[in-house]
């Protein structure tokens, strides 16, 4: 019994040492912090704007299989359904290895623009180019992620990331690529 004052002396020692205010963060730290976190959450949202663009090539290539007339586009639309299902494999893993969930950034309208890309598609007469709906919609998403990547793999630290987002930017590049090749072959 005699040991009980000594403890509750530490114990008491501890929790005042706890409870200290902690100084005040200068400037220079805070703004390392908010660029840090900045970081995180451009990983976040790119990770999810690639698996939301895989998904959206995927989806619309799907509806293509089966609306276009041109064998090129058919085998451009299945080639791009089944790259686009890698990078969303691939998109997991590289999640799961850095430990980044995908977090969509706010009020993103990417999906409003598929889904009005798909009722296009699908109700399209027979007057309707859909097949220049399709490939434009490639383009569009494909240049604007490849865009985003090759940004982020500039700047973002994480040496998993930086070699991931500049891997994808290269691939959506030979995808738009591939496009404008099949843009020349109209009929």
């Amino acid at each position: 019994m005699t040991h009980k004052p000594y403890l509750l002396l530490a114990l008491l020692a501890a929790t005042a040492a706890c409870s200290k205010p902690k100084e005040p963060l200068s400037a220079r730290e805070q703004a390392d912090s908010a660029v840090e976190a900045n970081r995180a959450t451009d990983g976040q949202n790119t990770l999810a704007l690639i698996q939301m663009t895989m998904a959206a090539d995927s989806t619309i290539s799907a509806a293509m299989v089966n609306r276009t007339a041109r064998p090129d586009v058919r085998a451009f639309a299945i080639a791009t359904m089944r790259e686009s299902h890698q990078l969303t494999q691939e998109t997991a893993e590289m999640s799961r290895k850095t430990g980044i969930a995908p977090v969509l950034p706010p009020n993103d309208p990417a999906s409003n623009d598929v889904a009005v890309t798909l009722s296009l598609i699908n109700a399209g007469s027979k007057t309707t180019n859909v097949d220049g709906l399709y490939l434009s919609g490639v383009v569009s998403r494909d240049l604007s992620l490849a865009s985003l990547t090759t940004l982020k793999s500039a700047v973002i630290k994480n040496p998993d990331l930086k070699a991931f987002f500049a891997k994808i930017a290269a691939q959506l590049q030979r995808r738009t690529a591939a496009v404008a090749s099949l843009e020349k072959k109209k009929p």
